[in-house]
């Protein structure tokens, strides 16, 4: 045994093709019109705004795809009650119905996210923003160790919870395999 622990185990790998450093207390304070500092408040909000997006679909990648993998009883949690789901071309519109059998029907899987990228949407009338999200990686389909690892792809919509401030949840996801 490698000594580490099960929920350890079952975690997926997750690699990331970059990370944003924190910004300097600096460029968080309002520049004054007198200062003849070149970047605007909109280029610091907008900066502030992907660094947010950032932050939550780095949270929500590694809790997704450990529950993807472990714990799909979990998985309707993260869904809208009328998400858009296209599954490897295949349109799914009955809402959690479908979330739900999707999840139940489908083997056990491996996956690891290779990369991923988070951009911040238009804010919606409370000023709150939506974010796209791309992950890319690979998954094993199976328990077996010799399962072939094939490439997929997502790109997920999330939208603003309203019953909780920090939470998002799926309203569009695109999914392809690469066999």
């Amino acid at each position: 045994m490698s000594g580490k622990s099960v929920s350890q185990a079952k975690r997926p790998i997750l690699r990331y093709s970059h990370t944003y450093a924190p910004y300097p207390a600096a460029c968080l304070t309002r520049p004054s019109p007198s200062s003849g500092q070149a970047q605007s408040q909109t280029s610091i909000e907008g900066d502030i705004l992907i660094q947010l997006s950032y932050s939550a679909a780095k949270t929500f990648v590694a809790n997704y795809y450990t529950d993807l993998q472990a714990a799909r009883t979990k998985l309707k949690e993260y869904y809208a009650p009328t998400p858009s789901i296209s599954w490897n071309g295949n349109d799914l519109s009955g809402g959690a119905a479908d979330v739900e059998k999707l999840h139940t029907e489908m083997p056990a899987a491996t996956y690891e996210v290779q990369c991923f990228d988070a951009q911040p949407l238009t804010p919606n009338g409370k000023g709150q923003c939506s974010i796209l999200l791309t992950t890319n990686g690979y998954v094993k389909f199976g328990n077996e160790k010799d399962a072939p690892s094939r490439g997929f792809s997502e790109t997920i919509t999330l939208e603003p919870d309203d019953s909780t401030p920090v939470k998002f949840l799926i309203r569009t996801q695109c999914t392809r395999f690469v066999f």
